[in-house]
């Protein structure tokens, strides 16, 4: 079930929630998902625990990101944990190293710092307008062999 509590400050809607949420808790013996904004889960789990005691264990109180990391985690789809801007250089630069030999034009800029953010950059525009590896090894396999093909 989903409930929508709505009011302005100070007008009871957290009281309600734990209200209902006691209520529920010593009827039913299934678990609650609270969902509440990401600032407040902590202070939620202590104003949970004064009111419900024990019981509290069962309301599992998260933000939205928590509450989408349990359904990735729970149905799958979720793409794991992400790869922060460093590791993604790291990543791209032990890439570059390993075609180097095969590079024409960027060849003498494999080691660059420069040249490495450059690729993860374009990898993401990439990404950002679906463009698969397959996709571009078909595209390129129709250019003349110049210029843009030996890039």
């Amino acid at each position: 079930m989903l409930k929508f509590i709505l009011g302005r400050a100070g007008s009871g809607k957290t009281y309600t929630v734990f209200k209902i949420i006691e209520k529920q808790l010593s009827e039913k013996k299934q678990n609650i998902v609270l969902l509440v904004p990401e600032q407040f889960t902590f202070e939620c789990e202590k104003q949970l625990l004064k009111s419900c005691g024990t019981l509290a264990s069962r309301v599992d109180v998260v933000g939205f990101t928590q509450l989408c990391e349990n359904i990735f985690n729970d149905l799958g789809g979720g793409a794991g944990r992400h790869v922060d801007e460093s590791i993604r250089n790291i990543l791209m630069g032990q890439a570059i190293k390993s075609v180097k030999d095969d590079l024409k034009i960027y060849s003498r800029y494999w080691e660059s710092s420069d040249f490495i953010v450059q690729m993860v950059a374009a990898v993401t525009e990439l990404k950002q307008a679906a463009v698969d590896a397959k996709t571009l090894v078909n595209l390129t396999e129709n250019l003349d062999n110049g210029i843009l093909n030996n890039k």
